[in-house]
């Protein structure tokens, strides 16, 4: 019986963490709809674009920058100028995910974009 019981925590444990995005400079690849973004201070408004999900997703703790997993339904994006991305269009996206640790950085979790395929 206590075989079962940790076994069947080991899985839930493994299953969480095996359900998270990462956000340690690993790449992966996701989709969403990309969306116009405000960051709002009482001192200025910053434009941004995000990627949306259809569902909100989890990014695993870094060790560094987070502790914790995230549940996000949308991710600041960083885009190379060379890439030609359309606000309103669904893409799938690869790059790799880092958690947020500066004041340019205006959702828990930050996507710099490798490149994107419009679908």
């Amino acid at each position: 019986m206590k075989n079962i019981l940790l076994s069947t925590l080991f899985f839930q444990l493994s299953s969480n963490c095996l359900a998270c995005l990462p956000a340690n400079g690993e790449e992966f690849e996701i989709s969403g709809e990309i969306v116009p973004a405000l960051y709002k201070t009482e001192d200025s408004l910053t434009h941004y674009r995000a990627l949306k999900f259809d569902k909100a997703e989890c990014f695993a703790p870094d060790g560094e920058f987070s502790d914790n997993e995230v549940s996000l339904s949308q991710v600041q994006l960083i885009i190379p100028e060379e890439l030609k991305i359309e606000i309103g269009k669904k893409y799938t996206v690869r790059g790799t995910a880092f958690h947020w640790h500066t004041g340019h950085h205006f959702t828990g979790v930050v996507l710099s974009v490798k490149n994107a395929e419009k679908l």
